[in-house]
Formats: structure tokens, sequence, C-alpha cells
């Protein structure tokens, strides 16, 4: 009889050896100004996100394009403000917001399977159409509870699979919702913020619990007891992040993927309070921003650098080798415009709607021309290289 250690070793030093390379995590939250230890908030509870810091670089100057749920996504997976990308508002129920179909050249999820990642998304969605925006794998889970999130993407993750794997983890936390707090004895009761009433817990989250007396109130806030007790939840929802956070990078180590694998942490906008969210206040577009890349070299950065949610899919797409620099597109993007002209795609019969819009911005006001840029030559097929050309000088770097 044959020994089985030796086995087991060669197994296991067999899935370190051929698990694939430049893996892409890209953790989103919903609702979140860079309330977290890292960034030297003293009460928050981010043990996880903090180490990703430490080992990776800080951005202190990232903001959204949009400090609106749906609308921001949209531009993190495209590279296009909206009014490019032509999701302006909400994708649910009767707003039915959504982008140009064209934008599918452009899309991030798109964009890396065709470089060859297998692509998945769990959690929070709340962008259209599909068939822009299309990932490979849609993977159930509770997008309050991100320790289950990441238990439900672990198969995922490890995977036997030589192709690298990009994961859309997308929190609804720590958004408003859950009902309120009826053990508040004020008058007005506070949000849950997604958090359980008489301080349960989710399965297999230790939640963490905050002294509303000791919450920092921000500037743009009245410190008042209704305006703590709802921030001692929203802190709360936010440490539950960090606790997905942290299973996901356990899930990473056990697998010999957390060095292969670059991790993206940032907030769809700022927290939902009067005076941030839905705002173009700093505390409305004012996002956390955290890369963990493990090739390289220098770690524990803080950057002043301004950068934006327009940055990161082509950033990634550049993570992945799939971005021609020179162009700042993917460098596929020729190609796909070949092969649509050859199927007679670009006759996109929206354009001819579209057209007086741009005019009518152009006749009332003048900035407006000014990012407009060239009036489009007439024609369908040219107003649609027009579209993708002048989409992609903003899908920069």
């Amino acid at each position: 009889m044959k020994p089985i250690l030796p086995l087991l070793l060669s197994l296991l030093l067999s899935q370190f050896v051929y698990s694939a390379e430049r893996n892409i995590i890209f953790i989103v939250t919903d609702d979140q100004s860079p309330t977290l230890g890292c960034y030297g908030d003293p009460v928050a509870h981010s043990p996880a996100v903090d180490a990703l810091a430490k080992d990776g670089t800080l951005f202190h100057r990232a903001y959204a394009t949009t400090a609106s749920c749906s609308a921001s996504r949209p531009v993190i997976l495209s590279g296009l403000h909206n009014h490019f990308n032509g999701q302006f508002g909400h994708q649910h129920a009767f707003h039915k917001f959504s982008s140009f179909h064209n934008v599918v050249a452009l899309s991030l999820p798109r964009a890396l399977s065709r470089a060859g990642y297998r692509t998945g998304q769990i959690g929070k969605h709340h962008i259209a159409p599909e068939e822009v925006y299309r990932f490979d794998t849609y993977l159930k889970g509770n997008a309050r509870n991100g320790v289950q999130m990441a238990e439900a993407a672990k198969a995922f993750i490890t995977q036997d699979d030589e192709r690298p794997f990009f994961l859309y983890f997308a929190t609804s936390d720590p958004h408003r919702g859950g009902g309120i707090d009826n053990s508040f004895s004020g008058k007005l009761k506070p949000n849950l913020f997604g958090n359980l009433p008489d301080k349960a817990a989710y399965d297999g989250v230790d939640e963490v619990f905050f002294d509303p007396s000791k919450i920092p109130v921000p500037s743009f806030l009245p410190d008042t007891a209704e305006s703590r007790s709802e921030l001692a939840h929203y802190y709360q929802s936010c440490a539950r992040v960090d606790r997905g956070v942290e299973r996901l990078v356990s899930i990473l180590k056990e697998a010999g993927l957390y060095d292969k694998t670059l991790i993206v942490f940032t907030a769809d906008h700022g927290m939902a309070f009067a005076g941030a969210k839905t705002t173009v206040f700093e505390a409305g577009l004012h996002v956390p921003f955290i890369v963990r890349d493990p090739y390289q070299k220098s770690r524990g950065i803080e950057s002043n650098a301004m950068i934006s949610h327009a940055d990161i899919a082509p950033s990634l797409i550049d993570f992945a080798d799939a971005l021609d620099r020179r162009k700042n597109q993917p460098k596929d993007l020729v190609l796909l415009l070949q092969v649509a002209e050859a199927l007679n795609l670009l006759q996109i019969h929206a354009s001819v709607l579209a057209l007086p819009t741009v005019e009518a911005l152009r006749a009332d006001a003048a900035p407006a021309a000014d990012l407009l840029g060239p009036k489009p030559r007439v024609g369908l097929p040219q107003y649609a290289d027009y579209l993708l050309g002048r989409a992609s000088c903003l899908f920069h770097r």
C-alpha cells in the first residue's frame, strides 16, 4: 500500500502551481462614505479593509460620477459617463433606464470575457440591459450578508479552470432598508440600514454594535439623538461588509490565490444621509477606494491622485492586458466594429431621436456644446461611429 501523505501533498501543490494568475475581485458597497479605520475614522470597525489598504494603495481623492445607486453602476462597468453610456437613472420598477446597446463593446465584463476571463456576479446588480453587461455566471447570495456571499462565491473562485476569473461582488450594505428601529425612544425612529431588529445577527456574521453617543457626526448633519441613532446603524452595516471582505480574503488564501488576485474595494457613492447621497457635494461623491495589487512591489501607499469611477473599467481591462493604451479602448474594439458593420448592426434606429437632443443641448447651453464636441456626421453608421469614437476618448486610464 502506497503512503497517502505524498499524494495529498502533490495534489495540494498542484492546486497552487496551476491556478490562474491575474484574477480580479471588484467589491462595490452601497452608499458608503470613507468611514473606515484606514481613512482615519475613530470608531469604524474595518480590520479586513484596513489590511488591504496596508498591503496596497489607498486613494484619498476618489469620487463617484453620480451619487445615485443605479446610475453610478454603468459608469463603473463601462468607463463612460452617464450621458455617454445612456443610463441616466434607476433601472428598476417604472424608471427603466438602461445603457445604449452599443456600449457592449466597452462593457467591462464583456471585454474581460473576450480577453479570456471567466466572469461572475453576486449581489446587487441594478443595471441594464443584461446583454450589454452580461456575466458568464450569476451567483445567488444575500446582499445583506457579505459572509454568506463569500461562501456562495467560493466554488466560482476556486473552480478548476486555467482561465483567470473576474468576480463582481456587490453588497446592498450599508444602503437604507429593512424597516425602522422601534426600540428607539424618540418619535422619529431610525432606519435599520439592513440590520436585523433587536440586535439579531445574520447567519455566520459576528455583528458589531455601536454606541450612538460615541459616533462622530458629520458637519453636514445636525448633532441630534436621531442622527446619532441612524449613524450607529449605518456603522453596523459597514462593519458587516468588512466581515464579508474578511471571509473573501480567507477563501483566497486557503486556495493559494491571494497573491494572484487583484482586489479593488470601493462604493457606488457616499452615505445615504441628507447633504450626501443624490447630491454633488463632497459627501455625496467622495468614496473609499483601495487597491491591493499582488504584482506591485510598493505596499502601504497613500495617494492623493484624483480618480473617478470612469477610471475603473479601463484600468481593470489594462490589468488584464486587454487595453490599447494608445487609443484608450479595448484592443479588440476595432474588430468588433468591423464585425458589426458586416452584420449591418450599426443601423441604430434610436439615433434618429438622439440627434435632436444633441442639437437642443447645443442651442440651449454653450458649455454643453464644448462637451459634445464636433457636430456628428449625417447618416446612421457614421453617427454610431461618432458615438463610439467620442466614448473611447473618455475611456481613459
